[in-house]
């Protein structure tokens, strides 16, 4: 059983007006938030068809790779999710362990 917003209100003793305000305030941040939203999807970077002309899968860079890395991270970053630069970093460092070459982040990645 879930805790209404008006009970939660009510607990805290504001049930009344001060509900109203409280909840316009509310709703007027959540909008300001959803305004300055950042953009996550990117759409699909380099390092997809770096991987496609050399035949390599996810899997073949997260074997090669040193460091924790997961499928879901390098396929998150073929598929242009925005990852953090640690992720970037481990990415490419995987890459170029698989393929014996020095690719760089602007060669991997748009953003």
């Amino acid at each position: 059983m879930g805790i209404t917003r008006r009970k939660f209100l009510g607990w805290m003793g504001a049930a009344t007006g001060a509900a109203t305000a409280l909840g316009q305030t509310a709703n007027a941040a959540s909008n300001t938030d959803m305004k300055r939203e950042i953009q996550r999807n990117l759409g699909e970077q380099p390092i997809t068809r770096i991987m496609v002309e050399r035949s390599l899968k996810p899997h073949d860079l997260v074997a090669a790779s040193t460091q924790q890395i997961t499928h879901k991270m390098v396929g998150r970053a073929c598929k242009g999710r925005r990852l953090t630069r640690n992720v970037q970093q481990k990415v490419m460092e995987a890459l170029n362990r698989a393929v014996d070459a020095q690719y760089t982040l602007s060669d991997l990645f748009t953003y």
